[in-house]
């Protein structure tokens, strides 16, 4: 699998010890879903950045669970 050799090849580009893999990974997954659903990926791991489709979708969810998050601390009295 390309992608996989893709990812490997980034994290052994790192020179730190320690490497937050927390978007790597993210590029990886969807990568992956991508070949499998369309096959074909979306070039994020080769890209080594995330696509601004779902940049913007992940922006999109993250103001929706703060929304909620203030809603239920709004109704049980609690200071958010």
């Amino acid at each position: 699998m390309k992608q996989g050799d893709d990812f490997l090849e980034y994290i052994s580009c790192e020179k730190r010890r320690t490497i937050n893999l927390n978007d790597p990974m993210a590029w990886f997954s969807y990568d992956a879903m991508g070949l499998v659903t369309y096959g074909e990926d979306f070039g994020m791991v080769r890209a080594r950045k995330t696509k601004k489709e779902l940049a913007d979708q992940q922006g999109a969810l993250s103001r929706s669970i703060i929304v909620m998050k203030r809603k239920t601390a709004s109704k049980s009295g609690a200071l958010f």
